[in-house]
């Protein structure tokens, strides 16, 4: 058993991975684009050249719409958002199959409601099955109030369970594990996604820190739960924790293994400590890197989004400062607006192997 553990400070901005990596393709493919439109508008000579007469403001709208256009048609059927959902474990044993939805559910016997035989199949809030505010014994979907869209007791939920259930036991390849790894290969630094990073850094002098990381216990009541989950085993869900960052600064990084003994032994206790000394940055300093924060946000169309696991937070009160009682005061950041965003932020990143 070996554990990593790594910590830096950086000002940082938290975004959705999947739409990150989404827009910073979709910005790729139009840079040669924009950059021609730039040229033209400052450079450009000639009767016929009329971009170079445009108002700067006109250009730069003009940009927005061509990265707009890109971002759109990137969108549908995103390679970004399925592979992601994978990971997180919002998928289904039939998500793994190709062209399969027409013979399992020739295979399935499904009782539907008088409603949904009339021809309202897919419509929850119509299906007579579906669970009442009164019912005391509610499906975990509704009981939990996490996705009422999504009730298992109606007869949609039941043909897609029957359908799940055939695709396990078929004789099909269900290359799960594959699946819901590939996310990991699209988001690696040194590999795939090394040239998102490059553009992000040339671009809009931003880095970004991807972190993978797993469901704790503490985690249960307010990880975003999934009509999905249910095929997968709850310790194992996870997800990627997603910042833009400037001025990231991480300590080395330390390695504690057991020794021979503890591995003969089944394990040990292994304690590890880091620390980090930090000079505050100067309020101007900080208003520079929320202008280079807000531009990124604005052009490549992304908004702040901290997972739920992540939002706590700790204010350093003034030394001396009395008033309130002294010391530091917990937050919870759920509450936190998009404008509160660049912040100084904690990095700490654990990797950790076991075997039995």
């Amino acid at each position: 058993m070996s554990i990593t553990i790594t910590a830096g400070l950086a000002l940082a901005v938290p975004v959705k991975p999947d739409l990150l990596g989404e827009r910073l393709e979709a910005y790729s493919k139009v840079v040669p684009v924009l950059r021609a439109l730039r040229l033209c508008h400052r450079f450009g000579k000639g009767p016929k050249v009329h971009v170079s007469k445009l108002p700067a403001e006109i250009e730069l709208v003009i940009e927005g719409l061509i990265i707009k256009h890109e971002q759109d048609e990137n969108r549908w059927g995103s390679e970004w958002s399925r592979a992601f959902a994978h990971y997180e474990g919002r998928c289904e044993p039939m998500s793994h199959l190709e062209d399969c939805w027409s013979p399992l559910a020739d295979g399935v016997d499904v009782e539907y409601c008088e409603t949904c035989e009339e021809g309202f199949y897919g419509v929850v809030k119509s299906c007579e099955k579906r669970c009442k505010d009164e019912d005391a014994d509610k499906c975990w979907i509704c009981s939990e109030k996490c996705d009422r869209d999504n009730c298992l007791r109606t007869c949609e939920a039941e043909m897609h369970n029957e359908m799940n259930e055939l695709a396990l036991e078929s004789d099909w390849a269900l290359d799960i594990n594959g699946d819901c790894q590939g996310w990991a290969k699209m988001i690696d630094k040194k590999g795939n996604f090394a040239q998102h990073e490059k553009v992000l850094r040339q671009h809009f002098g931003l880095d970004v820190s991807l972190s993978p990381s797993r469901i704790a216990k503490e985690d249960y009541g307010t990880w975003p739960r999934h009509v999905n989950h249910r095929w997968h085993e709850k310790e194992q869900l996870k997800t990627t924790i997603c910042y833009l960052t400037l001025a990231e600064h991480f300590a080395p990084p330390k390695t504690q293994t057991e020794s021979m003994i503890e591995a003969e032994c089944g394990g040990g206790i292994l304690d590890g400590t880091q620390t980090i000394v930090v000079k505050p940055c100067a309020e101007q300093d900080k208003a520079k890197a929320s202008k280079r924060f807000s531009r990124a946000m604005n052009v490549l169309g992304l908004k702040a989004y901290l997972h739920p696991s992540q939002r706590s937070g700790i204010i350093m009160t003034s030394p001396g400062n009395d008033q309130e009682g002294g010391g530091p005061k917990k937050t919870d950041d759920s509450k936190s607006a998009p404008s509160d965003w660049p912040q100084l932020v904690l990095l700490v990143k654990s990797k950790g192997f076991m075997c039995y």
